[in-house]
């Protein structure tokens, strides 16, 4: 398992809202990157708003909360959707987001997650777009649990397609970064690399000349 962190389990101070237009250097033509880009906007925005001890179920399932909300703010989550993404039940990562104050659970039905977002994200794109971003990283985790690879697997798998952006391969990010993407130490997150190499996620990772940077190559 890889290592926790041991900076106290604190609330942070709210993130910046996201900015409401992407400069032009920043757009990508493809619905496929622009929805590995958004995901990626949203893994960042959740690695500042969360608890640094959240599971990797519960920020799977706060990606996909904050992407399919609807504009008041409220979120209807299929449970036959998100089933497969943790090795339990996903009422537990639900009940973990409601006691981080992450997310107001609602009157939960047998076959949906209900609640509120307690601090609803500005500048989104529209449902269509967010609901894109939902699939893509909901069939990226897939793929990589399709491989054998557990929750943090799945949720660092999904951070760096998000960085790499489709239909690159090749990556390389600020070691830091990443790791703070999945609630990961420096030392758990080269372990988690190998475990993604092993399992034919990556082809490769390595180090950076800067040595605060990896690089790799998707699988």
């Amino acid at each position: 398992m890889a290592d926790a962190s041991v900076v106290p389990e604190t609330r942070l101070a709210r993130p910046s809202p996201l900015p409401r237009r992407v400069s032009a250097r920043h757009r990508r033509p493809h619905d496929a990157d622009a929805s590995a880009l958004l995901a990626g906007q949203m893994l960042s925005y959740l690695a500042a708003s969360l608890p640094v001890r959240t599971t990797p179920e519960a920020r799977l399932l706060a990606l996909q909360a904050v992407l399919r909300a609807a504009l008041s703010s409220d979120v209807r989550l299929r449970k036959g959707l998100v089933h497969g993404m943790g090795h339990g039940p996903m009422e537990e990562a639900w009940d973990e987001l409601a006691s981080s104050r992450f997310i107001a659970p609602g009157l939960s039905a047998d076959s949906l997650l209900t609640g509120r977002l307690t601090d609803p994200v500005s500048g989104m794109p529209g449902s269509t777009v967010r609901r894109q971003a939902a699939d893509w990283a909901l069939r990226s985790a897939r793929q990589a649990r399709a491989r054998g690879l557990g929750p943090m697997g799945q949720l660092l798998a999904v951070g760096l397609h998000a960085l790499t952006g489709p239909p690159r391969c090749d990556g390389s990010a600020d070691t830091g970064h990443v790791a703070r993407l999945c609630g990961l130490t420096a030392s758990g997150l080269l372990r988690e690399l190998d475990d993604l190499v092993a399992a034919g996620a990556l082809t490769r990772w390595a180090p950076a000349d800067a040595e605060e940077e990896i690089t790799w190559k998707l699988g």
